[in-house]
């Protein structure tokens, strides 16, 4: 794979386009009120956010649980479900040479403690000779919800202000306030898996552990970037493997990845 600064001038331009488009459109948000404030109450959106799926041009968003019900004292993953239209996809963290990353700021009741935005491996997408990483098809974005030990049923309200950026021909900026009301269980209860659960367990597939990291070794000739790495444990061997950096500005995303066995493990170049 290629370090940046050999990339032609090119994506370079395209992204800082990128970038003024989305300070652009973050802008006019903040100036009509669709962005919620970081301060704002679990009541604040609760004139527009609500329940259930939205229909938003080509993608079906929602808030969703991995639980059927949240415990006080316990924690719960909640996720943005985004179901994208055929040939249609939204961007990863690092979006590549272009796009913008989805963004959610959640509320809760008093005392809610909300997790990071956790984002499972992307795909590349091509658009023409520039690669971006992002989604296509159904997946849900996870993050960890730690429920106040006072919380007071018989519910539990959550909300979500989600941005976004969804492109096929062409790149639509969208946005929604989104709400899911769960029950509140006894304390110590072992609340039933929820409908949208294997959405959760696919995107933990796809997400890195910090608990159990995968060591590498990163080594630069000139232009080019390498790694290698050994087999991860428990695994039988590699079929496939592709690095998506966490920044921009790491590697091309275009180059080229090919992988290869070494005699100690497993080599990406």
């Amino acid at each position: 794979m290629d370090r940046l600064p050999e990339r032609p001038a090119v994506p370079r331009v395209l992204r800082a386009a990128r970038r003024a488009i989305a300070s652009a459109w973050l802008g006019a948000l903040l100036a009509a009120g669709l962005a919620p404030s970081a301060q704002a109450g679990p009541g604040a959106a609760a004139a527009t956010a609500r329940p259930g799926p939205q229909r938003v041009d080509a993608v079906e968003v929602e808030l969703v649980a991995d639980r059927a019900a949240v415990v006080p004292g316990g924690r719960v993953e909640l996720g943005l479900r985004i179901r994208h239209d055929a040939h249609w996809h939204t961007y990863w963290r690092n979006p590549g040479d272009s796009g913008l990353a989805t963004q959610l700021e959640p509320l809760g009741p008093e005392g809610t403690r909300f997790g990071a935005l956790r984002w499972p491996a992307p795909q590349r997408l091509w658009v023409g000779p520039l690669a971006n990483y992002g989604y296509e098809g159904e997946l849900v974005l996870p993050f960890a919800v730690d429920v106040p030990a006072g919380l007071a049923g018989p519910r539990a309200r959550f909300e979500a202000a989600a941005q976004w950026l969804v492109c096929k021909d062409v790149c639509i900026p969208g946005e929604a306030k989104l709400a899911i009301e769960l029950p509140v269980a006894a304390a110590g209860a072992a609340p039933a898996r929820s409908a949208a659960a294997p959405l959760f367990d696919a995107a933990a597939r796809r997400t890195p552990d910090p608990s159990t990291p995968l060591a590498a070794t990163a080594h630069r000739e000139g232009a080019a970037l390498s790694l290698a790495f050994a087999t991860p444990p428990g695994a039988a061997g590699v079929a496939r493997a592709e690095f998506f950096p966490y920044e921009e500005g790491v590697v091309a995303a275009p180059a080229p990845q090919a992988l290869s066995r070494t005699p100690s493990g497993w080599r990406l170049d």
